[in-house]
């Protein structure tokens, strides 16, 4: 079997229905949206979107970002005397789930290619002034902290959130 090829739109496009531009357009996709790659006929390239839909972009208008060679450090929070959230039901802890999902990320990056670096590896304290110094010492491409917030005060609060720094476009691919 092959790798999943995924793409990213160079600039605002179309999704036709046929490998055509004069074909139906099915949706609007945004620049930076990422894409996955099913096939190829032509000048346009068959992609998958994260909502499910299939259709046909310009092959002109997408780019395949590696992570290849990168250094990447994944961060995840909390950890020892600091649990994190605390879940209500369960009582799962934050620090176990971030480290639970780190290691499931950290997975992901080597077998793409990435030098991938942890903060932390097992249930411990390290300051946030460490983490920032692992991550500058080794002139990492990414620091990708995980945490699963709460927000006891808004029950209605929901969803996902991206900070940065300095890289928009990684953000939006992460988000």
């Amino acid at each position: 079997s092959t790798a999943t090829e995924y793409l990213y739109t160079t600039a605002n496009t179309s999704l036709y229905k046929e490998a055509d531009s004069k074909s139906t357009i099915l949706a609007s996709v945004a620049k930076n949206t990422g894409v996955i790659k099913l096939t190829a006929k032509g000048n346009f390239t068959q992609v998958k979107l994260i909502s499910g839909q299939i259709g046909w972009i310009p092959s002109q208008s997408l780019v395949y970002k590696s992570v290849k060679e990168k250094i990447i450090i994944i961060d995840p929070g909390h950890g020892g005397s600091d649990t994190g959230a605390i879940g209500v039901k369960l009582k799962t802890m934050e620090k176990d789930i971030n480290l639970r999902t780190a290691n499931q990320l950290v997975t992901l990056l080597k077998n793409a290619g990435a030098t991938v670096i942890m903060t932390r590896s097992n249930d411990t304290v390290i300051s946030l002034e460490d983490r920032v110094a692992l991550s500058n010492s080794k002139k990492a491409d990414a620091f990708v902290s995980i945490h699963y917030n709460n927000a006891p005060n808004v029950p209605s609060a929901s969803g996902i959130e991206t900070f940065y720094h300095h890289n928009s476009t990684l953000a939006n691919a992460i988000h």
